[in-house]
């Protein structure tokens, strides 16, 4: 077991977010002994949260993470799992399932909180990040403090929700999307391959068209050739045909996300009314000083260390509604003099291939490896192990 006081490797951690898979993953975990406590705590907040949780359309086939590791056939479909109230606390639970297989595999908690020089997440993945970087001091702290983290995603993915309750596209949509050549659409879309001032440009555009409740927003700022837009899936839809020939002529590529809800754009202000009565209900609060390495905040490089207050506020608005830009996110600690390696721990390796970008685009030589799959682990593993040979 790697303790405090060994090692010399330094690292920045990195969670993802919304639009990737992630059920295989949590799903691994399920059969090893070493995570029983884990998951008996996790599925045990899910359900005493949904017995007094009032989820209205945001869950109609419920949410019975029990059922669904331990029968693969009970699984919802995919689209089911990517609505805000299933995927905001599970990929959560997910990305916690990886912290605790890091202590599985040998990496105490005290060498994580002392060898890390700082962390974020895109999107939701910051608040990953915050429990990552939390001083808890005893296993119970630390299983009291996952507890309180799965229940503050359950209800804000409820909430998100509500805040926006369109599960689905209308079959109008779903046909004119079609005919477009895309793919079912949803309030946000990915939009690749061209540069920033381009696509700002055509979003202006098409904004002086629509109405000031439907209009177009860069929500995701992931690399200088990679914009995600939130709005509702109609005013997408006239933006793809008004731009269809650029499309068409592989200007830029159009994907929809797997999203119910325009995350990182003024569309969910309502949030704040659904949510906050919530927050004072769970009590979950945390300030800047209750974690140990620095959080960068993707929406302005804040680090979370500095909120002296309660940073709950500050991080659901960050998830929910503030504009993600991820170079603001991973450059603080790119700067740090001691950094070796960058680690990530998932959903899947979409954020590993943004921040892959804006590390060539920055012209820095550092390693980023994505431990949850056994093979990236065991480098990482390697790595440690080299560094106190």
């Amino acid at each position: 077991m790697l303790q405090s006081g060994q090692g010399k490797l330094n690292f920045y951690l990195q969670f993802g977010g919304q639009g990737t898979p992630w059920f295989k993953e949590l799903s691994s975990h399920y059969k090893n002994p070493y995570f029983e406590r884990f998951f008996e705590t996790v599925i045990r907040t899910l359900e005493e949260e949904l017995a007094s949780l009032e989820t209205g359309i945001s869950l109609p086939q419920g949410l019975d993470l029990r059922s669904w590791l331990r029968d693969p056939d009970t699984i919802p479909s995919e689209q089911y799992l990517s609505y805000a109230a299933v995927s905001v606390p599970l990929i959560q639970i997910t990305q916690a399932s990886h912290l605790e297989n890091l202590c599985a595999r040998g990496i105490s908690r005290e060498y994580l909180l002392e060898r890390c020089v700082g962390g974020s997440g895109h999107s939701q993945g910051i608040s990953s990040a915050v429990l990552a970087a939390l001083q808890t001091k005893t296993s119970d702290d630390y299983y009291e403090a996952i507890s309180k983290f799965v229940r503050f995603h359950l209800c804000l993915g409820v909430s998100a929700q509500k805040a926006f309750p369109y599960l689905s596209p209308t079959p109008e949509e779903v046909e004119k999307s079609t005919i477009l050549g895309a793919s079912m659409p949803s309030p946000m879309v990915a939009v690749v391959g061209s540069k920033r001032s381009v696509i700002e440009a055509l979003i202006r555009e098409m904004n002086e068209e629509l109405a000031e409740d439907r209009k177009i927003y860069i929500s995701l700022y992931n690399s200088p050739s990679n914009h995600i837009l939130s709005s509702f899936p109609s005013s997408l839809i006239a933006f793809h045909k008004k731009n269809k020939e650029k499309i068409d002529a592989k200007e830029f590529r159009w994907v929809y996300l797997m999203a119910t809800c325009p995350f990182h754009s003024p569309h969910m202000k309502p949030i704040q009314d659904i949510f906050e009565p919530e927050l004072k209900r769970i009590r979950f609060s945390y300030s800047g000083k209750d974690i140990h390495f620095p959080v960068y905040s993707f929406c302005d490089s804040v680090n979370y260390q500095d909120i002296g207050d309660d940073l709950s506020y500050r991080m659901y608005k960050d998830i929910v509604i503030h504009t993600l830009h991820w170079d603001r996110a991973v450059k603080p600690s790119l700067e740090h003099p001691d950094l070796d390696l960058l680690v990530d721990l998932g959903p899947g390796k979409a954020i590993q291939r943004l921040t892959t970008e804006i590390l060539q685009t920055l012209n820095i030589d550092k390693p980023i490896l994505s431990i949850i799959t056994s093979n990236g682990l065991e480098k990482f593993l390697d790595l440690l192990q080299g560094k106190n040979g």
